[in-house]
């Protein structure tokens, strides 16, 4: 009770609550819809500062285990443009893409981006928005790969909601079986309920928001306290997004940074290391995630312009691919970790979160729980009781031998072996990795 009425407390005066407190990933039940379906997504798959979609990059994609690409730059190609180019690819792939700039007969400055984040609104707004959608659903309709409407980037002011909120009732209008997507950093809304109310709504498919926290700084080492601060953090955000989706009727996806940049030179984002990036996405997956977005996929040059079209800084990135557009270090650890969340994926699919904890801290009732530090469990069942648990090493740059105490027989999702009840049971757990294991009988 006291649990739930400080959440209460926290979401009514927007304060900065932790609300990474494990106490309160424990309340009961389960989320509203179940996980689906992983997404595994990558951002900006066709270059920087021009558009670069060669056989190389598509084969790359291909072969990435991906089922989702999002947010090209606006360029034209011959007669068509770099989106259409991109979704005749997606159609032949099977992979998906939401869509992002306007439809034929619309101005630049009609992509409901720009609707979603206007803070006054004409009479006739909904009127207006759903011409727009009616374009891009005749626009892309054919195409197998249409995947939703990208509506958001990062747009944090109260005084967008209003406009928010119309804009996703009027896609529900014309559209209800592709979702609205938006990418923001959860911590940056000043009023996170008010934005949550207006882009999770009612009916159709479940919206999806994209979460944007990357923690691996130039300062940032690959070991140590400093280290294991930046993972709380993430943690700790994540945390705060399942906890505030899990009554909604939406789902969200983890932005996952596998890119380095500098910024006029100097090093502002490093290059994290495998461990730290199969870190983010487990910790992610426990707490209910049903995607991933690996930020990003090209290597280039960013100019950042001021209101006047000026250049004021230059950003250089490092993504999955080189400037050459060969394939970095990050890009097979990426595949690898595509390729088991695969295995998985229709696993998870139907089952419904029930909430995360530290393996030696754990709820009441539960089947199990480790002595070893640094370890996560995030639990997934059907609406009445978990069945599945995904246990985390928190450690991106150390194995762990997980000595589990589980009170139900349980499974290794992808191994097969099995563990017995009452025994302390040794689980070898790679840097920053998860097993994921399922009860057989209680």
């Amino acid at each position: 009770m006291m649990a739930a009425l400080l959440l209460t407390l926290c979401l009514l005066t927007q304060a900065a609550c932790d609300v990474s407190n494990p106490v309160r990933q424990r309340e009961p039940g389960p989320s509203r819809i179940p996980t689906g379906e992983l997404v595994l997504s990558t951002w900006l798959p066709a270059g920087l500062d021009e558009f670069r979609f060669s056989t190389q990059d598509q084969r790359i994609l291909a072969e990435g285990g991906f089922t989702q690409i999002q947010w090209l730059q606006r360029a034209a190609v011959g007669d068509s443009t770099a989106e259409a180019v991109a979704m005749g690819f997606c159609n032949r792939e099977g992979l998906g893409m939401p869509v992002y700039y306007e439809a034929p007969g619309f101005s630049s400055y009609d992509k409901l981006h720009n609707w979603a984040a206007r803070t006054e609104v004409a009479p006739d707004f909904e009127a207006q928005v759903a011409a727009r959608v009616a374009g891009l659903h005749e626009r892309w309709l054919p195409s197998v790969g249409f995947a939703g409407y990208l509506i958001g980037h990062e747009d944090y002011r109260a005084s967008t909601y209003p406009a928010l909120a119309r804009t996703v009732s009027a896609i529900r209008q014309q559209d209800s079986l592709r979702p609205a997507v938006t990418v923001g950093a959860i911590a940056s809304y000043p009023r996170k309920v008010e934005f949550l109310d207006a882009f999770f709504q009612e009916g159709g498919v479940p919206n999806v928001f994209q979460h944007e926290h990357y923690v691996f700084r130039a300062d940032v080492p690959d070991s140590g306290e400093r280290l294991r601060d930046r993972v709380r953090a993430l943690a700790q955000g994540y945390d705060e997004v399942a906890l505030r989706l899990k009554e909604r009727h939406g789902r969200w996806h983890a932005v996952i940074q596998v890119h380095a940049e500098t910024r006029d030179g100097e090093i502002y984002y490093r290059l994290p290391n495998a461990g730290e990036i199969k870190l983010q996405a487990a910790l992610a997956l426990t707490r209910g995630a049903s995607g991933l977005v690996y930020f990003l996929y090209s290597s280039g040059i960013e100019e950042v312009r001021n209101s006047l079209g000026e250049v004021v800084q230059l950003r250089t990135y490092t993504g999955l691919v080189d400037d050459a557009g060969a394939p970095t270090p990050a890009y097979a650890t990426v595949q690898s970790l595509n390729r088991r969340l695969w295995r998985i994926s229709d696993l998870l699919a139907p089952l419904y979160y029930h909430g995360s904890y530290p393996a030696g801290d754990p709820p009441e009732e539960t089947f199990v729980t480790s002595s070893t530090s640094d370890l996560d469990i995030g639990l997934f069942g059907d609406r009445e009781q978990p069945s599945l648990a995904i246990v985390v090493n928190r450690r991106p740059n150390v194995a762990q031998t997980a000595r589990l105490q589980v009170t139900a027989t349980l499974q290794d999702a992808e191994s097969g072996v099995t563990m017995e009840v009452g025994k302390v049971i040794p689980v070898e757990i790679a840097a920053g990795s998860f097993r994921v294991l399922r009860v057989l009988s209680k």
